[in-house]
């Protein structure tokens, strides 16, 4: 409870629409040492920013009526919260089918009464007119005050702090057609004979089809939220300790970092960690989206949750608890939901004032019916007065924004792409420039032997060239040596253990293979170390195919020039067509590197792209984007490295590439947690979509209200005699929900 926590959560139960949203946020802000507030309809979660006491927090909120806890624990919240969602979704069911149950006697008995005379008749013959209208008075009774009881225990407390919500409007709506009926049925010569009309279907049809709609939004949060549980069930809650090579089972909560565990084929990993002996293949397509399978080695990492299909592995531990990669993933696509993206600023100014507004013109359009209306006014004024207050529910708005947020980035997870700032989301729509580093983004960032030419005065064949550098090589920890070993490994060459090596700093190295003198390096070195004519080597040198994004490095034997290796950054293969798909959404190409201007110019060359910046260093790269800021352009900057910070802090939409460094990765928005580009244009992709769901639900959910609030008030009636029942307007209030949430659920067939 302590009052300097930066950042809370509060877990709240009980809003049903954007007006308890809007309520619980202005109750939160008021609370003194409250700096934002963030409350989600569909997570049914608070993020309070400030220094306050959490316990004021929830006096705050429950004061409304509503129940709140802080969110201390947070995998205990995650289950509660899926625990709870799935009571609601059974509480729901049983109050709807029970409602349904009372309410299809009612509506049948009514409607063929209206429809077929002869089944009036033989209803009043068989059981008495007053009979039957008691009987239909007890369904409806038990209807209003058995399922409709949650409306009264919300819509009272909102009534009385002035702030009337969705449970209010159904209320009072149902109330009104349930005691003008029962006056109707009890005192009926209060009334005169033309107004006596009861409307006990309509309060029943209305409380039935409201708790239909929950239900069913239930069940579509529950499915909106799969993403979050799938990534849940990958924790592991044990693991196989190796203590004194014995192995022994135990809860992955008393691990301390360095242990060592044994994972077997077929397990997942328990923890982030680091492999100590064996290899193995490792499927990690639920936090990637990767199918292809992971080759293991010692040395290699593994994370949490990833599955391991063959062999045997000792790992040491390395991350725990809430600092593991899977941990990281689930916090970030939890945040990202429950961000409210700036469209929803429109959503909440004119939820703030449509309630007042609406019960406002139902009184108006009751009173205009009664002083206008034509007999019996009473019962039209009744029904338009119901209408109204049923129709303009806005349980549509409130779903609009956040079940799309929830859907597509629960989505995105699915493929390895994480928000760490929802609003991300929103901002990535509008990028019409996207930067790249070069170095490790859209290249590997390691080289690699591209070729091997040799001198025409040997007869030694390529793989054996291969085999005797990497030999000589394969002690050193320079970049090009590993490149020069990688390539005899992929090869298969088994090497030899060289003899008398000598490394020159900045230059070569030399050594004995197989009693030959073996220099490798630059041409310095070969000229001082291998005693290799200037001439020689300047004219081997001129019959190559000279690259300037790669680097020459040379090999002599026995003081005699014998081959040159080409070693380069590797273009990533799907560099290219990420770049094309990206022009193709109209979005402009730019590369900020740090590298020297021939490599850089010789990549975008390669990749189509006209404009790039070489030798650029972090401060420089910020000024780029600052300068397209200022020309009013949208920036999205990618790239991996510490130097890259700054730079995806300042973009935009900053994206970091997951083979990153944890720098790179906390200073962007977005994290693709492989190093496939392609699944760039892909969350562009999913952005445009996802903002175009929340614009059609917007749309069709104002459009709804503004079409058919006129109608139920009886706008329409001098000219075309149109008016609205309650039972439709319930239908519809409830259709509109559901319209809007199945809306939402189609983005999960991205």
């Amino acid at each position: 409870m302590s009052s300097e926590v930066e950042q809370q959560n509060l877990a709240i139960k009980g809003m049903t629409c954007a007006s308890c949203v809007g309520r619980v946020e202005r109750a939160l802000v008021r609370v003194e040492g409250v700096e934002s507030v963030e409350v989600n309809l569909v997570s049914e979660r608070a993020s309070i920013v400030g220094s306050v006491d959490s316990l004021r927090l929830i006096n705050a909120v429950q004061r409304l009526g509503f129940e709140a806890h802080a969110v201390e624990d947070v995998h205990r919240a995650r289950q509660e919260q899926h625990v709870h969602q799935e009571a609601e979704q059974h509480r729901l069911k049983s109050q709807c089918l029970w409602a349904l149950a009372m309410t299809c006697p009612i509506f049948i008995i009514e409607m063929g009464r209206h429809l077929f005379p002869v089944m009036e008749m033989w209803l009043n013959s068989l059981m008495g007119e007053q009979h039957l209208l008691y009987g239909i008075a007890l369904l409806a009774t038990i209807v209003q005050f058995g399922p409709g009881l949650t409306f009264y225990r919300s819509g009272l407390r909102s009534l009385m702090h002035l702030a009337p919500d969705m449970n209010a409007m159904v209320m009072l709506g149902t109330t009104a057609a349930w005691l003008y009926s029962m006056l109707i049925c009890v005192v009926p010569d209060l009334f005169p004979p033309s107004n006596r009309f009861v409307y006990f279907e309509a309060s029943a049809v209305i409380i039935s089809l409201v708790l239909l709609g929950r239900w069913l939004e239930a069940r579509a949060k529950g499915r909106s939220g799969a993403s979050i549980r799938k990534l849940l069930t990958l924790q592991v809650a044990q693991a196989r300790i190796l203590r004194e090579g014995v192995e022994e089972l135990v809860h992955i909560e008393s691990l301390t970092i360095g242990d060592e565990l044994v994972v077997r084929a077929g397990e997942r990993i328990p923890v982030d960690a680091h492999i100590v002996d064996g290899a193995c293949l490792m499927d990690e397509s639920m936090l990637t989206g990767e199918t292809m399978p992971q080759s293991k080695s010692p040395g290699g990492k593994v994370v949490a949750g990833t599955t391991m299909l063959d062999g045997f592995i000792t790992i040491a531990v390395s991350a725990l608890g809430a600092n593991t990669v899977l941990s990281q993933m689930i916090r970030m696509v939890e945040r990202a939901q429950s961000a409210k993206l700036p469209i929803q600023a429109l959503v909440d100014r004119v939820t703030a004032v449509f309630i007042p507004i609406v019960l406002l013109v139902a009184v108006v359009a009751s009173i205009s019916w009664l002083v206008f209306g034509p007999n019996p006014s009473v019962s039209y004024a009744l029904v338009a007065g119901v209408s109204v207050v049923i129709i303009a529910c806005p349980c549509a708005m409130g779903l609009a924004t956040p079940i799309s947020i929830l859907v597509g980035i629960g989505r995105l997870a699915e493929h390895g792409l994480f928000f760490r700032r929802g609003e991300a989301l929103q901002r990535l729509t509008h990028v019409d420039v996207v930067a790249f580093d070069k170095t490790g983004t859209l290249t590997h960032g390691k080289p690699a032997l591209q070729s091997v030419y040799a001198s025409s005065e040997v007869s030694i064949p390529e793989q054996d060239l291969i085999k005797i550098a990497a030999s000589l090589e394969q002690g050193s920890i320079h970049p090009i040596a590993h490149a020069i070993v990688s390539a005899a490994q992929q090869n298969k060459l088994k090497l030899v253990q060289p003899l008398a090596v000598t490394v020159y700093p900045g230059f070569g190295i030399s050594g004995r293979i197989d009693e030959q003198l073996v220099v490798i390096g630059s041409m310095h070195c070969l000229q001082r170390y291998a005693g290799i004519d200037q001439n020689e080597l300047a004219q081997f040198e001129e019959n190559l195919q000279r690259t300037s994004s790669h680097t020459h490095v040379f090999m002599a034997i026995d003081h005699v020039i014998t081959a040159c290796f080409v070693v380069a950054d590797t273009i990533r293969h799907e560099a290219a067509s990420c770049v094309q798909s990206l022009r193709a959404e109209g979005k402009e190409i730019l590369i900020l590197s740090g590298d020297h201007a021939q490599t850089v110019t010789a990549l975008a060359d390669e990749l189509g792209i006209d404009e790039h910046k070489a030798g650029q260093l972090p401060g420089d790269k910020i000024e780029a984007i600052r300068k397209l800021q200022a020309n009013g352009r949208k920036v999205a900057f990618v790239g991996d490295g510490m130097n890259d910070a700054p730079a995806l802090a300042q973009a935009d939409v900053g994206i970091a590439i997951g083979s990153g460094t944890d720098i790179a990765v906390e200073s962007a928005d977005l994290i693709v947690s492989t190093d496939d580009l392609r699944r760039i244009p892909f969350a562009f992709d999913v952005a445009k979509r996802c903002m175009n769901n929340i614009r059609q639900n917007l749309f069709w959910a104002f459009a709804y209200n503004s079409a058919l609030i006129p109608i139920a008030a009886g706008v329409f009636y001098p000219l075309t005699g149109l008016t609205l029942s309650p039972m439709l307007a319930a239908f519809a209030m409830a259709a509109s929900s559901v319209c809007v949430v199945c809306n939402a659920l189609r983005l999960l067939r991205l």
